[in-house]
């Protein structure tokens, strides 16, 4: 038998230079700060959005006061305003307001036209001493539940900022 030389060959494991991409432990960690970041910041939003609508409420219940002050110093020699209940449904029919407002808080419905109300009240009789008037408002939900203020107690004018608004 002939001696046969065994001759070992060394198997090197190829070098990869210039890897790129992250590690599992990295990309954890990011995703765990992400989770962190929308746990606080979902909430916030939905505190600005529910503030908004709130204030788009109050916003609508001005601009409606703002209509129904326009008919009545418009037609201030008819006495039939005078201590009067307006609905937003007459404010729109006689040109007062170019379309019934949506509720901010149900956005495919406008306030009820016929339940949602804005109440007129003359103060004084004398038209020397001079005659003005008293704003409560009523904003009723397309089914004609209460939105802001109820229908026994509207929220008067100056307490708009204030008035309880209906979720």
């Amino acid at each position: 038998m002939e001696n046969v030389e065994v001759q070992e060959i060394e198997v090197k494991e190829p070098v990869l230079k210039n890897q790129k991409g992250f590690t599992l432990v990295e990309l954890l960690a990011v995703i765990v700060i992400i989770g962190i970041i929308a746990a606080i910041a979902i909430p916030s939003i939905g505190a600005v959005i529910s503030k908004s609508e709130r204030n788009s409420v109050r916003s609508s219940a001005h601009m409606i006061i703002d209509a129904a002050r326009t008919m009545v110093t418009t037609d201030a020699n008819n006495t039939a305003l005078s201590d009067k209940t307006l609905t937003l449904k007459e404010l729109f029919d006689n040109g007062y307001l170019s379309a019934i407002p949506r509720d901010p808080m149900d956005r495919s419905n406008t306030f009820s036209p016929t339940a949602s109300v804005v109440n007129v009240v003359q103060n004084g009789t004398d038209p020397e001493a001079g005659i003005t008037y008293t704003y409560t408002i009523y904003l009723a939900k397309s089914g004609g539940t209460d939105r802001f203020g109820t229908s026994a107690a509207p929220v008067a004018e100056g307490d708009i900022e204030t008035g309880t608004i209906t979720k």
